[in-house]
């Protein structure tokens, strides 16, 4: 039997297009990811400064050091501008750096897992063997022969002879050793940590404590001067001894809380102090009188000092997220010198139900407000100091009215950011992690904390009290309404989801996820009150019967920890998850199964989304990005 050619072609021409007609419809259901534009101008960069140091052969030279995020940076113009320095320290924390005194090539520096050394000026950096993979809080070189010495976390002090390639340890055994100074007769001072400071003087073969009362305490700075003199801070208060370490006399003003130190090394008039938040104290006269003043660094502590060799009126300070500042005058007047050091974190995020490119951020330094869509961001928050705000909420209604929730509690706006009151004063110094406003009460108010269960308002902010009643867990990080039946609550804390059916005057726990699980947060579907949906450290959960069974929906997703959640309101059944270092996902079932939406690398904390376009902004640790 012979098959007709025409009618074979035929079919064939039938089967392509129904072919390109499926892979057409398969495209056109799978859109890709949008364009996400960074547009965080305006925000001020997150940076825990650890150390900051002039390199006593350029005093336009200066390194500097962060922690969080961590990072080398170097500065060829006196602080006004920063570059990274730091290829082979990639993911390493540096907490300490010193000059090879003969070759100007030659830097080391500590970390929190030992010590590396770069040949290039500080270019590329490689690992030192001999030192132990454990924390090298502080480095000295000796002013003769080519001996660099190293405190150890728990380990003691080790030395190097050939110009660190190789170590050996020289003792005190199984003390953490937080500071360091070799003076030009060859003697050894080391500060510890909870066992005062260690004398050598041979050359760390042997070692001895020091004279009351610094044979015992806390000493994380330790200086000494060409003119004999040693300086110290132990557990906050300034020493200074003029015979060796033998005797100690208290030397700062009364009174002040020292955190950091630095001595000028030359004759040792110069000496900088820096206490809580914002006050520095600064001698010129070797410590013989003082003044404290205000250094203008808003509510942050102040960790470190760096003294221009040369000139030390023009030092450095190092603060905890508030990046470096630099004064030119001794001490009296100091201004930002971080500029391009850090990153922007934005932990919460919202927009004014009334103006879609009105938006809110919270930040490590308080919240900032955009105009314009996040084209340009300005800090409205200085009435309450620079508080790391995690949480924001608008009335639905009013849009001068905002709620913040800080490291210190809930404060509350009723000018559009004007001016801030502390809302939950009276209950002392609380982080909130969460806010959310009662759909069908608006003057009801709850905020999830750490370490007291969930705070509640009945008046619009003015009062808070706590609610505990079977909670429990002491930590709330999410929190939720049934939008259809605002009696019912679910809280998720570090450890399990909570529900109460009675606007929190009882609450059980929900089974059903893996125990001991942490829920960062938590969304209900207005279109369906039966849908829940859990933003875990195992991914996302659904609830198909109002929290009373879940399962795990992380097909596409993989394994992640997921910090946030948002339902879009242009698109029923669509769901976006911002997960910790894996970006952006979305589903478009209702979270069975899940793409990846963007910004692969980065940690999304918030997500906003315009209920009329579809628009979306997002808080990230990375700053704001918009689609």
């Amino acid at each position: 039997m012979r098959f007709p050619i025409r009618r074979l072609s035929t079919c064939l021409v039938l089967i392509w297009l129904w072919a390109m007609l499926v892979w057409m419809l398969a495209a056109c259901g799978s859109p890709s990811p949008p364009h996400w534009e960074s547009c965080s101008d305006g925000i001020k960069p997150q940076s825990d400064v650890v150390l900051v140091t002039v390199d006593p052969r350029d005093p336009q030279t200066v390194y500097l050091a962060t922690y969080e995020p961590g990072g080398l940076y170097r500065s060829t113009a006196g602080g006004m501008s920063w570059q990274w320095y730091g290829e082979g320290l990639e993911g390493v924390t540096v907490l300490s750096l010193d000059f090879d005194p003969e070759n100007d090539q030659t830097l080391f520096v500590g970390t929190m897992c030992g010590g590396y050394r770069s040949a290039d000026g500080g270019k590329t950096w490689r690992r030192m063997s001999g030192l132990p993979a454990a924390a090298i809080y502080t480095l000295a070189m000796a002013s003769r022969g080519r001996a660099i010495y190293a405190g150890t976390e728990a380990a003691g002090v080790y030395v190097s002879r050939d110009g660190g390639a190789s170590w050996t340890r020289t003792g005190p055994e199984r003390v953490s050793i937080l500071s360091l100074a070799v003076v030009q007769s060859g003697m050894i001072y080391a500060g510890s940590s909870g066992e005062g400071v260690w004398i050598s003087d041979d050359d760390g073969a042997q070692w001895r404590s020091a004279g009351a009362p610094l044979d015992e305490g806390h000493v994380p700075n330790l200086v000494a001067t060409r003119g004999g003199a040693l300086w110290a801070t132990a557990d906050g208060l300034l020493y200074l001894s003029e015979d060796g370490g033998e005797s100690w006399q208290l030397a700062g003003p009364p009174g002040f809380e020292a955190r950091s130190m630095a001595v000028e090394a030359h004759g040792g008039e110069v000496i900088y102090m820096g206490g809580r938040s914002e006050e520095i104290a600064v001698s010129h006269d070797g410590g013989t009188t003082w003044q404290v003043v205000a250094s203008g660094v808003l509510e942050s502590d102040i960790t470190c000092f760096g003294i221009d060799t040369t000139r030390p009126e023009i030092a450095y300070l190092g603060t905890k997220g508030d990046g470096s500042y630099k004064t030119t005058d001794g001490g009296y007047a100091w201004s930002a010198a971080s500029h391009g050091v850090g990153k922007v974190v934005v932990s919460a995020l919202v927009n004014d139900p009334q103006d879609a490119v009105t938006l809110y951020a919270g930040t490590v330094h308080g919240v900032y407000r955009s105009t314009d869509g996040g084209e340009g961001w300005s800090l409205i928050s200085r009435g309450v100091g620079e508080s790391y705000v995690q949480a924001l909420v608008m009335h639905p209604e009013d849009r001068d009215v905002i709620y913040a929730g800080a490291e210190t509690g809930v404060y509350v706006s009723r000018d559009g950011g004007g001016s801030w009151k502390w809302a939950s004063r009276g209950l002392g110094s609380i982080t909130i992690f969460s806010l959310t406003i009662a759909p069908d009460d608006h003057d009801n108010i709850y905020a999830g904390s750490w370490g007291n269960n969930v705070l509640r308002s009945n008046d619009g902010g003015a009062s808070w009290a706590p609610v505990h009643h079977g909670l429990e867990t002491l930590s709330v990080y999410s929190f939720g309404i049934d939008p259809t039946n605002p009696d019912v609550l679910y809280a998720g804390t570090v450890e399990a989801i909570y529900k109460s059916t009675d606007r929190g005057e009882s609450w059980r726990g929900l089974e059903g996820m893996r125990p001991s699980i942490t829920a960062f947060a938590l969304v209900l579907d207005s279109t369906d009150p039966l849908l829940v949906y859990a933003g875990t450290t195992d991914g996302v959960y659904r609830s198909a019967d109002e929290g009373e069974t879940w399962r795990g929906t992380q097909e596409g997703m993989g394994c992640v920890t997921v910090t946030s959640l948002a339902l879009d309101p242009t698109a029923p059944g669509t769901l976006y998850a911002g997960t910790e270092h894996r970006g952006l996902f979305r589903s478009t079932d209702r979270g069975e199964h899940w793409i990846s939406w963007g910004l692969p690398e980065t940690s999304i904390y918030a997500i906003v989304i315009d209920e009329t376009t579809g628009r979306m902004w997002l808080g990230t640790d990375e700053g704001v990005f918009r689609s």
